[in-house]
C-alpha cells in the first residue's frame, strides 16, 4: 500500500462523532457525521446492579472559573443531602480534584457517603450502579444511554453551555437519563433520584457511531491497496 496515498485519503475524509448531525465543511471530499463512539470497554460491561449510587463530579476544576467549582461543590452537597434520606444506598461521591475533595469533606456525610479523592475506573462504577449523578457531557451521557443505567445530568455554567448541555440530552431521546437544575432543592432532588431509579433503557436504544466508522476506514485503506 502507498503510504502517502492512503493519507492523503484519510486527510479528505471528515469523521464527526456526537449526538447531533453536523454539515460537510471546508473541502473534504467525503464528510461523515456519526453517533458517538464509545471506548471500546464499555461496550463489553456486564451490569449488576447494587445499592451503589454514584456522584461523578469530573475534572477540569482546578484552573477553572469560580462559578464552575462552586456549582460542582453543590452537586456534591446535594448528593450528601439525598444521602440522608436514602439510608439504603451508598452514596459514592467521586472527586477529580483536591480542591472539590477538601470542600465538601468538611460537610457533614451520613455513614452512608464515601468520598473518593481520586478517579475511579468507569467500568468498576458503570457495572454496579443504581444510579449515575453527573453532568452533560457527551461521552458519558453516550456511554449512560448505551448502557441504559439511570442517570440524573445536571445542566450548569454559562447560558451557551447551559444551552449546549440541554440539546444533549434532547438528541438523546432516552428515558434513563433524567435532567436537573442546580436551583433543585434536597427534596426534590430526592424524589428524582427514586424516579430516575425506576427508568432504564435497552442497548438498542442508542446507536454508537463505533462500527460505521470502522468500516468507512476500512473501506478507505483497503482502496489505497490497490493503488
Amino acid at each position: 500500500m502507498d503510504y502517502f496515498n492512503a493519507m492523503y485519503s484519510l486527510a479528505d475524509l471528515g469523521i464527526v462523532h456526537g449526538l447531533r448531525e453536523i454539515k460537510p465543511i471546508y473541502n473534504y471530499q467525503e464528510f461523515l457525521s456519526i453517533g458517538t463512539i464509545l471506548r471500546h470497554e464499555t461496550l463489553d460491561i456486564k451490569k449488576k446492579p447494587s445499592n451503589n449510587i454514584y456522584c461523578v463530579l469530573g475534572g477540569g476544576t482546578v484552573n477553572a472559573g469560580h462559578q464552575f467549582a462552586e456549582s460542582t461543590i453543590r452537586i456534591a452537597e446535594l448528593c450528601q443531602k439525598v444521602a440522608i434520606e436514602l439510608p439504603e444506598y451508598i452514596m459514592n461521591i467521586i472527586c477529580s480534584s483536591q480542591n472539590i475533595y477538601d470542600a465538601i469533606n468538611e460537610n457533614y456525610s451520613s455513614p452512608n457517603v464515601i468520598i473518593h479523592n481520586h478517579v475511579l475506573d468507569a467500568t468498576k462504577y458503570y457495572s454496579d450502579a443504581a444510579l449515575i449523578i453527573t453532568r452533560s457531557g457527551r461521552n458519558t451521557l453516550s456511554e449512560l444511554a448505551y448502557l441504559g443505567i439511570p442517570a440524573i445530568s445536571f445542566i450548569s455554567g454559562c447560558s451557551f453551555r447551559k444551552t449546549e448541555q440541554e440539546l444533549n440530552v434532547k438528541n438523546l431521546s432516552v428515558n434513563n437519563i433524567k435532567l436537573a437544575s442546580l436551583e433543585i432543592q434536597p427534596e426534590d432532588f430526592v424524589e428524582l433520584c427514586l424516579n430516575a431509579m425506576k427508568s432504564r433503557n435497552l442497548h438498542a436504544k442508542f446507536c454508537s457511531g463505533n462500527d460505521i466508522a470502522i468500516q468507512k476506514l476500512k473501506k478507505i485503506l483497503k482502496v489505497n491497496e490497490a493503488i
